[in-house]
């Protein structure tokens, strides 16, 4: 009674006075503990008049005795109000009249645990993947084994005069909460050594198809419009497959500089499904994002979501180029073009940085790692450095005659495919930076500008060390 208020005004406090990020997720805490409490203490004023109802009293006793008559009004309450806590919340609330005792309150909240199958598990996997609709299953599974062990052992322990002073004891919300807590943690201990053979029987009874994704794009089939009960949550499982997305995009444009060197048909496949993979992905996700942002109520939330937009489109930018590379490298195989032992020692270099920097900025995005994403920059710089000094070199060789014409053309718009993927990974790495700094996005070319002058020590220092690195070949 005390504590939920004081809860409460200090999440207010919190939110009209402080702005660092973790005291705010402190103060949503605190705010969702008041308001549970609050209500679990208006519930129990509201039915405490019922603590000196005959007919109550007489309803509630019929119960005693009739465990599979608690289980079954513990179950079908729970599927109208759809939220086991708050049945539980319920149950705890009518306690006060004294009314309710052991035997009678544990098979109500057995029926309260099989209730919330049918709320989470079963409405909420209709219209969702199979991996959703596994989950499901395995649920009921879990709390219909749990109400089995329970109702035994307690049958049992009954019939053998175990427990003589609990079972026809007054439960309060205090053993209410109790059994609803040892219920869910002993069902878990028991069943953990069978996790796996839950898992296999799950795929027996919700089997793959034929449209299931493969493995390689496992991580990108979890956004469900569900979520959006719960933004913070959304937008975590949408950060989580906009990682994925980004180590797809990575792999891809990787095999595509390999074909540059060695062209395969059944990788330049791969590279294309992989590809079209990307893209329906793109769409999902932005529409997804689009459809939550009412969703979204403060600003940080609001932040991580344009942040998300972003660097989407940076990967899909990425792993178009990608694609245009793979084309150029396709067109030089059919062409049988061969580039002079310079062009191709040089190429080498080019791409070893860009692979460097392409796997720093999807890192860096993936673990929030401001450190990582400051070195993003500097080395984006070199690659924009290589380009244009090999463009000169190219454009001279074929002056010279030492290159053909279509070696060159081909030459020159692999570069520019790599200068463009060089530009996504240093947006995305400012997108990482902005996450913690505003003033950084309201003025992101102002940031640019100030660092390539050499204001900023890292960068300067990583810029030096990369162009050691990444020299050219006399």
């Amino acid at each position: 009674d005390t504590l939920a208020p004081i809860a409460m005004i200090i999440r207010i406090i919190f939110l009209m006075f402080l702005k660092k990020r973790n005291l705010k997720g402190v103060g949503e805490i605190l705010m969702g503990f008041g308001i549970l409490f609050i209500g679990l203490i208006n519930m129990t004023s509201s039915v405490s008049m019922f603590s000196d109802s005959p007919g109550f009293i007489n309803v509630i006793t019929r119960f005693s005795g009739r465990p599979l008559l608690g289980i079954a009004v513990g179950f079908v309450l729970t599927v109208i109000v759809q939220s086991s806590s708050a049945m539980v919340g319920v149950l705890q609330a009518l306690s006060v009249t004294g009314a309710i005792t052991a035997d009678i309150a544990f098979p109500v909240v057995i029926g309260i645990n099989l209730g919330t199958c049918a709320t989470t598990a079963i409405v909420c996997s209709i219209g969702s993947s199979r991996d959703a609709k596994r989950t499901g299953f395995v649920h009921i599974v879990f709390n219909c084994i749990g109400a089995v062990i329970f109702m035994v052992a307690m049958t049992i322990i009954k019939s053998a005069g175990g427990l003589p002073d609990l079972w026809g004891s007054v439960a309060d919300s205090g053993v209410i909460a109790n059994f609803q807590t040892i219920f869910n943690l002993v069902t878990a201990v028991l069943l953990l050594p069978f996790t796996g053979l839950l898992v296999k029987l799950s795929l027996k009874v919700i089997p793959k198809g034929e449209s299931e994704l493969s493995e390689e794009f496992s991580g990108l089939d979890v956004l469900d419009e569900k979520l959006f009960i719960s933004p913070a949550v959304a937008l975590e499982q949408c950060r989580l497959a906009i990682c994925r997305m980004g180590e797809l995009a990575k792999r891809n444009f990787n095999d595509a500089l390999d074909q540059m060197d060695d062209y395969n048909a059944d990788k330049s496949g791969k590279i294309s499904a992989v590809e079209d993979r990307l893209d329906v992905f793109t769409d999902t996700a932005e529409n997804f994002l689009i459809k939550l942002s009412p969703n979204i109520l403060n600003d940080d939330d609001n932040c991580e979501l344009n942040l998300l937009l972003e660097a989407l489109k940076g990967y899909e930018r990425i792993g178009d180029y990608a694609m245009h590379i793979n084309e150029v490298a396709e067109q030089k195989f059919n062409d049988q073009v061969s580039f002079s032992e310079t062009a191709q020692n040089e190429l080498t270099v080019v791409c070893e940085a860009i692979r460097e920097l392409i796997d720093r900025a999807t890192v860096s995005f993936s673990s929030n790692d401001t450190g990582l994403a400051k070195r993003v920059e500097p080395l984006e710089e070199v690659i924009d450095d290589l380009v244009e000094a090999l463009r000169t070199r190219h454009m001279d060789r074929l002056k010279n005659g030492i290159c053909s014409v279509s070696a060159g053309l081909i030459f020159i718009e692999c570069l520019t495919n790599i200068e463009r993927a060089a530009d996504q990974c240093s947006d995305i790495g400012v997108y990482v930076l902005g996450k913690y700094d505003r003033e950084l996005l309201m003025d992101r070319q102002g940031y640019l500008r100030s660092i390539h002058k050499g204001t900023d020590p890292i960068y300067s220092q990583e810029f030096s060390e990369k162009k050691k690195q990444y020299a050219l070949p006399a």
